[in-house]
């Protein structure tokens, strides 16, 4: 499975949220603190972790720490960047800042120095694609993980419920009800009313994402402004009408065809 759209790159802060630079306009990213990474379900793309120097790194190992074991544990091939604000860093001090990421320094780069950030981001997300590329070879393990993730949007009778559907999606079933033109009785009464299953169908080919974006990260997804919508979030699309715009951008995604 190749992903046409770039990977997501969170800029953290060890204590705020990672200034994210302007040249990065042309990837999905974000600021964010390495707390709330820490929190996330399941963690995916590149990390550049802001800071000053190797003594806040230090300061804030017991993060890291925390940050290290969630990426090791991480299905995704999760890749991180230290960004020293300032460079000429000695080998030694590198191999100690390597040393705080026990078990995951072979997926750390380093740019010593901010004017070094924006080459090292391009050679960690070389990396990232070259081994997304090569961990999802098999189509039918592919077709497997597709077909995981819509399994619960399914009733005991195999058909699609408009209710499992807009649980997914993070939105109230009344709302989905409108968004397929039913009214919430019909709805509420059969929601997996076989009349209804066409109108569905945009909305399970969205889902299929869950497929490499699982649990937060895909509802963030969701709520993200998305270059490929013309700087809107996915959900405002859907909002608007066009949820068949969204399942086309996320099979792009899935198959790496065009979008």
């Amino acid at each position: 499975m190749h992903l046409n759209i770039l990977p997501t790159v969170s800029f953290a802060g060890l204590t705020k949220a990672g200034e994210v630079p302007s040249w990065a306009s042309r990837w999905e990213a974000r600021g964010t603190t390495v707390d709330e990474l820490c929190r996330e379900d399941a963690l995916t793309g590149i990390l550049v972790l802001r800071t000053p120097g190797l003594e806040d790194i230090e300061q804030g190992r017991e993060r890291i720490a925390t940050l290290t074991k969630n990426v090791r544990k991480s299905s995704a091939p999760v890749r991180i960047v230290i960004n020293f604000k300032t460079g000429g860093h000695t080998p030694d001090q590198l191999i100690k800042a390597f040393r705080f990421f026990p078990g995951a320094a072979s997926r750390v780069e380093v740019a010593d120095g901010d004017e070094f950030l924006e080459k090292s981001l391009n050679e960690a997300l070389a990396k990232y694609l070259v081994e997304e590329e090569e961990r999802r070879p098999d189509p039918l393990a592919e077709a497997c993980e597709v077909i995981a993730v819509t399994e619960p949007l399914l009733s005991e009778n195999g058909r699609l419920s408009a209710k499992a559907v807009a649980s997914a999606l993070g939105i109230p079933w009344t709302r989905l009800a409108q968004l397929i033109g039913r009214t919430k009785q019909a709805v509420g009464k059969t929601p997996d009313s076989p009349a209804i299953q066409e109108a569905l169908r945009p909305y399970e080919r969205i889902l299929r994402l869950r497929a490499v974006l699982p649990g937060k990260n895909f509802l963030s997804w969701m709520q993200r402004p998305n270059i490929h919508l013309d700087g809107r979030t996915p959900l405002q699309i859907i909002g608007s009408g066009r949820a068949d715009a969204v399942a086309g951008l996320v099979e792009s995604m899935l198959t790496g065809t065009p979008g």
